[in-house]
C-alpha cells in the first residue's frame, strides 16, 4: 500500500516533532511515531479556532461545573493543561474565562470590603489594594506574554509570518484561575484578623499563604511557558520575567498608594 495520498494537507506538521505530514496515508508520524488527529491539525492549519480544554467543551447547562473543573485542572496540573492547550485557541472564550475569574475574585473581596465600610480610611485602603491587584493581573499578563512568547512566529497558509501573541495571551489569561484562590486567602486572613485581633498572627498567616500561592503561580506559569511549545528557553524566560513583573507592579502599587495618601492628607 502506498504511504502517501493526495489530500489538501500541504504544510501539515506533526505537533510533536514538526515533521512534514503532507500526503501521508496513515495518521502516525513516521519521524517520531506519534499518532495525530488529521482533522484537528487540518482545522488548525486552516485557522479555525479550537475549543479550549474543559472550559471550551462545556454545554449550556454545564457552565459552572466546567468552570470549576478547568480551575482545578490549572491549579493541580498546569503542565498537562498547557500541553493540551491548542495552538489556535478560541481567544474570545479564554477572555470570557478570565473575566469570570476576575468577577469571582472581586466578589470574594467584597466580603471584607463591606466589613471595612464603617472605617472610611480602612475601606479606601482596601479598595486601593483591590484596584492594585487587578492592575497587577493585567500588567503581568501582558508583560509575560510579550517577553516569554512573542519571540516566536508562525507561518500562515499564505506564507506570511504571524506572531503567536494572541494565542499565547489566551493561555496566560487562563492562569487567572489563581486569582480567586489568592483573594480567598485575603478574605480568610481578614476574618482571622477580626476574630483574633491585631496581634500580628493573622497578618503573618495571610502573608505566608499568599507567598506560597504566589511562588506556586510563578513556577506553574513558567512550566506552562516551557510546555506549551516544548521550548526550554520559554521556561527560563518565564522564571526570570515573572519576578521582574512582580517587582515593577509592586513599585506601581507603592506610587499609587503614595498618591492616594497625599490626596487624602490635603
Amino acid at each position: 500500500m502506498s504511504e502517501t495520498m493526495t489530500t489538501n494537507d500541504e504544510g501539515l506538521r506533526c505537533p510533536e516533532c514538526e515533521y512534514n505530514l503532507t500526503g501521508l496515508a496513515h495518521d502516525v508520524c513516521p519521524e517520531c511515531g506519534q499518532p495525530f488527529d488529521r482533522e484537528k491539525l487540518l482545522a488548525e492549519l486552516a485557522g479555525v479556532p479550537a475549543a479550549i480544554p474543559i472550559w471550551g467543551q462545556r454545554t449550556e447547562n454545564d457552565g459552572l461545573r466546567s468552570f470549576a473543573r478547568t480551575v482545578l485542572e490549572i491549579w493541580s496540573h498546569p503542565v498537562r493543561y498547557a500541553r493540551r492547550f491548542p495552538k489556535n485557541p478560541d481567544c474570545g472564550d479564554a477572555a470570557k474565562f478570565a473575566r469570570w475569574c476576575l468577577i469571582i475574585a472581586l466578589g470574594i473581596l467584597l466580603i471584607p470590603l463591606i466589613s471595612m465600610m464603617p472605617d472610611l480610611l480602612q475601606f479606601f485602603s482596601g479598595l486601593m489594594t483591590c484596584g492594585a491587584m487587578i492592575l497587577n493581573a493585567f500588567m503581568c499578563e501582558r508583560a509575560i506574554t510579550a517577553v516569554v512568547f512573542v519571540p516566536e512566529f508562525k507561518v500562515t497558509t499564505v506564507g506570511k509570518p504571524k506572531s503567536w501573541y494572541p494565542e499565547s495571551l489566551a493561555l496566560v489569561r487562563m492562569t487567572r484561575a489563581f486569582l480567586p484562590l489568592s483573594t480567598s486567602v485575603i478574605c480568610v486572613g481578614w476574618f482571622t484578623y477580626l476574630f483574633m485581633g491585631p496581634n500580628g498572627d493573622a497578618e503573618s498567616i495571610t502573608i505566608i499563604l499568599l507567598t506560597v500561592i504566589g511562588v506556586y503561580w510563578w513556577i506553574s506559569l513558567a512550566q506552562i511557558a516551557g510546555s506549551y511549545r516544548k521550548r526550554n528557553i520559554n521556561l527560563i524566560l518565564g522564571l526570570l520575567t515573572i519576578p521582574i513583573c512582580a517587582v515593577v507592579c509592586s513599585l506601581v502599587n507603592i506610587v499609587m498608594f503614595g498618591i492616594w495618601i497625599s490626596i487624602m492628607m490635603r
